[in-house]
């Protein structure tokens, strides 16, 4: 169930409506966006807020699969996250949510934007790459946390 939901004023059971899935899944990315941007703003309480309510939207995700559409929405909202947990300097949590992502991304196919959405993972590990001094021995690893997604590469 999402948070925010309130079935009290639906009495109509058209089809029209979106599922909750869907609807979760686009909240947890307009979440994210928010969040970041009210980080860039200095609002730290109100950003942690948005990013808490990210997280419990994607909560809602993982119960039932939705439209492919939305998994894109799924993979930014995690790039996303992840993007703000390493401006606050919890990088080990970036690459978290990034495996996350990447394994929503390789399931996308002929979803528009993609292209899009892993240019910005690859401009964004290259800044975690730099703040890691370009040494693969001191990037976290999160294997043992996140197996690998079927299809990547090892190193």
């Amino acid at each position: 169930r999402l948070p925010f939901h309130d079935d009290s004023n639906n009495n109509n059971n058209n089809n029209n409506t979106i599922p909750l899935y869907d609807q979760a899944a686009l909240q947890a990315a307009r979440f994210a966006e928010l969040s970041l941007g009210a980080l860039a703003n200095n609002q730290a309480p109100l950003a942690l807020e948005l990013s808490n309510a990210s997280v419990m939207c994607l909560r809602n995700c993982i119960e039932e699969p939705g439209h492919e559409l939305c998994l894109y929405d799924i993979a930014r909202a995690y790039l996303l996250l992840g993007i703000f947990r390493s401006y606050r300097g919890d990088v080990v949590r970036y690459f978290k949510y990034r495996r996350v992502c990447m394994s929503h991304v390789a399931r996308l196919r002929g979803v528009p934007h993609v292209d899009a959405l892993v240019a910005a993972i690859s401009f964004h590990d290259s800044w975690a790459y730099m703040i890691h001094n370009a040494s693969e021995e001191n990037i976290p690893d999160i294997d043992d946390v996140l197996p690998r997604p079927g299809g990547c590469g090892t190193g």
